[in-house]
């Protein structure tokens, strides 16, 4: 699991060793990665928050943008306008981030090959 301080570790290997320094940082999909401050995941809401503000600082920190990704809970896939309460695992995450978009195709847009944003 990706924690920020191992971001953070990664990102200043790259700018000592290979003089780059990214700004912007595409992590594959949130929940894969951990908080450095809370070490137990029974709360998913508090805990997932936190890897979220983790994120978020550490691209404050740095100047950059980091996009990652995330799923929406059961209700998000059934529904056929899903927003920002049907994400998974933590509502936290939703309001955390700068700018949330929401990928959706139902089986009519399936059908001509297109997504909604």
């Amino acid at each position: 699991y990706l924690k920020s301080s191992r971001l953070a570790s990664i990102l200043d290997d790259l700018e000592l060793k290979k003089k780059v320094r990214p700004r912007i940082v595409i992590i594959d999909y949130l929940s894969l990665c951990s908080s450095d401050r809370m070490k137990d995941r029974g709360n998913t809401y508090l805990y997932f928050k936190s890897v979220a503000e983790e994120m978020r600082a550490l691209a404050q920190e740095r100047h950059l943008a980091i996009w990652t990704a995330t799923q929406l809970n059961r209700g998000g896939f059934k529904s056929s306008s899903p927003d920002l309460s049907d994400v998974a695992d933590s509502f936290g995450v939703a309001y955390t981030a700068d700018f949330a978009l929401i990928i959706y195709q139902d089986d009519n847009l399936k059908q001509m090959n297109q997504y909604m944003c």
